[in-house]
């Protein structure tokens, strides 16, 4: 339970949100606990027909990341009608893969060097990166980490028109949460999300829907997105993927925009 201060009796409440993110599955699921437990015999070390035992290796690693995951890679590619995945093991760094990529290098639209801009919403949370932090409203998490990442825009969250106003011949993307979670979950005016992707479609901005905090079934659909019927270029997921169980989290899009990656990005 959360205990704040200086609030009357009748202000408190119970957060049933805790561990937020991570028991979409519920507490203990079968499935992911068996899956844990056979991929930790292997990952614990082989040994060889002399006794040795070997470490190790950052393949096997991934593979016990692929298994964990395989089911729900397939379900969720299907859902979304989104055809590609790809995996990293902490939700920021799925937002950090997707802003290195729409800025550097330029390939998805293409303009001037060191010009482009990203739009998030007021209230937002991402993560505590530099670059994550750089477009957050919570000037806790600046302050004594500048100089701090230029390139980013804050409209406010809801606010169709704010949107409107910020977008430029060199705004890339919209990163916005569904549903916001640690902003105090807040759900958007009804049609926002779906009047915010058709100005993305207008415009050739790349419309990111982050659905760590509430994707995986926590509104009810699978996506919080889904209930404005529409399909976002890029969906990011996280913690959920493994019940809380191993550090995991990943993209969904298409091809045109995911192929871009090249080994060693």
């Amino acid at each position: 339970m959360i205990v704040r201060k200086n609030i009357s009796i009748d202000q408190c409440y119970v957060d049933k949100l805790k561990p937020f993110l991570e028991k979409n599955d519920g507490n203990l699921s079968a499935a992911i606990r068996d899956a844990i437990e056979t991929a930790c015999l292997t990952l614990a070390g082989k040994t060889g027909e002399n006794g040795d035992t070997t470490s190790t290796s950052d393949s096997q690693y991934a593979e016990f990341r692929n298994e964990l995951i395989e089911e729900k890679e397939f379900l969720l590619v299907h859902h979304t009608l989104l055809e590609w995945l790809i995996k990293k093991t902490s939700g920021l760094l799925m937002d950090e893969s997707i802003i290195y990529e729409l800025i550097n290098p330029y390939k998805i639209k293409k303009i001037p060097e060191n010009t482009a801009e990203i739009i998030a919403c007021t209230n937002n949370f991402s993560g505590r990166t530099i670059s994550i932090i750089s477009f957050s409203t919570e000037q806790q998490y600046k302050d004594g980490y500048g100089p701090l990442t230029p390139g980013y825009k804050i409209v406010r969250y809801g606010n169709i028109e704010d949107l409107e106003k910020a977008i430029t011949p060199n705004t890339v993307g919209f990163l916005v949460e569904p549903i916001q979670g640690e902003g105090g979950v807040i759900v958007p005016p009804d049609g926002y999300l779906k009047k915010a992707y058709e100005l993305c479609k207008k415009n050739n901005v790349l419309f990111i829907a982050d659905e760590i905090q509430s994707g995986l079934g926590r509104s009810g659909k699978l996506f919080a997105y889904q209930y404005e019927d529409i399909k976002p270029d890029i969906v990011i997921i996280g913690k959920a993927l493994s019940g809380g169980c191993y550090p995991v989290s990943a993209v969904l899009s298409g091809k045109e925009i995911l192929g871009v990656f090249n080994p060693g990005d």
